[in-house]
């Protein structure tokens, strides 16, 4: 964040609760992997409707123990949404597995079954349906679509705590399923992840292999140190006695902002949003940067929406990824824009925000 920045991207609403609770954890002088997190991993489990929560360090270890239990590893292939932050594609390659793109959705930026068929092969070994900025992806559908061919299915979820699809909690769907703590997301816990599933099996080796491969004084495979803190898990806790009144006040920004006239990322019927991320798009020919920049001069704190894989050229190297088969991911990329969404924003700053890009757009013309 910029010195003259007055309207933040992202600002984790935290207070007096936390700060009396992380007193409690220091004076307690237990501060990793204690009674606070077991607490916590018991929240989300009843939060979401799982059997299995499973505290780790961050999201990213999140999605590393998650496919690490579910035996993906040299010969894997994981079949991952182009558009995304790129650590479900660099864990999955981390682990020795092939990752494979596929398209998504123009108007939710997620997988869908049409986007997943072209690249759905027998050879698949796990696909990965994420939630883009908290709109829950189809995981229902997909999961039926690959039921007889026994290809699970791993939901990153780590911007959708909080959104509902059909009346279901997202963290509820898939084999399993990961949440992120980061500061940007709905709840913190100052870094932060968890995995949920009703797999009695990979709730096991989930927490061994968080563990460095310990389980009852024994290494009985190979793991990481993945532990989470008791401080985060007690920051957590009290974030959770919000979530609702948290997810609430974004929505309602999310209404003015889409009163206001911006192109915002849909979602699909019988959805309820957490809105983690207030991502919209603009037309064909714009200059997303020198708006990020525009608005940066006014104040504003802006970023691009997200990537796509193909579009990241040492990474696409690497990976063996073709943006020109995936075009939508590649026009998001290009076009994409995340706008400030937090709970401590006012209606007046979102006025502000939106005003400004549509000075910009009428000012740059930007159509070609």
């Amino acid at each position: 964040m910029g010195e003259g920045t007055r309207i933040k991207l992202a600002d984790p609403c935290v207070g007096k609760p936390e700060e009396d609770a992380v007193l409690r954890v220091l004076r307690s002088g237990r501060l990793v992997a204690g009674p606070r997190v077991e607490e916590f991993e018991d929240r989300l489990a009843s939060f979401a409707g799982r059997t299995h929560a499973v505290a780790v360090s961050s999201g990213t270890a999140a999605l590393m123990a998650a496919m690490e239990s579910m035996d993906v590893g040299p010969g894997s292939v994981v079949v991952v949404p182009a558009f995304t932050f790129p650590a479900p594609a660099i864990v999955a390659a981390f682990l020795g597995a092939e990752v494979r793109v596929c398209d998504v959705d123009p108007a939710t930026f997620n997988i869908s079954p049409d986007t997943l068929s072209p690249v759905l092969d027998n050879d698949v070994s796990l696909v990965v349906a994420i939630d883009q900025f908290g709109v829950p992806s189809p995981a229902i559908h997909i999961e039926d679509m690959l039921r007889e061919r026994g290809i699970p299915v791993l939901v990153d979820a780590a911007c959708s705590l909080g959104s509902t699809l059909e009346a279901r909690c997202c963290g509820s769907f898939g084999k399993a399923a990961t949440f992120s703590f980061h500061p940007r997301k709905v709840i913190t816990t100052g870094e932060g992840g968890a995995v949920l599933t009703d797999d009695d099996n990979i709730a096991a080796r989930v927490r061994r292999f968080r563990n460095i491969g310990m389980e009852d004084g024994g290494f009985l495979s190979l793991g990481l140190n993945l532990r989470p803190s008791e401080i985060g898990a007690a920051i957590g806790l009290c974030q959770l006695d919000r979530i609702e009144d948290i997810v609430e006040r974004r929505r309602a920004l999310a209404r003015r902002y889409r009163a206001l006239g911006l192109d915002l990322q849909g979602s699909p019927d019988n959805t309820e949003l957490n809105h983690q991320t207030l991502a919209a798009t603009l037309r064909a020919g714009a200059d997303r940067d020198a708006l990020i920049r525009a608005l940066a001069h006014e104040g504003v704190e802006a970023q691009v929406a997200s990537y796509c894989l193909g579009s990241l050229p040492r990474l696409a190297k690497k990976l063996n990824i073709d943006d020109t088969r995936t075009p939508v991911a590649k026009r998001l990329h290009n076009l994409g824009i995340a706008l400030p969404m937090h709970e401590d924003l006012k209606d007046a700053d979102v006025d502000y925000t939106v005003g400004l890009v549509h000075d910009w757009l009428k000012r740059e013309n930007p159509v070609k």
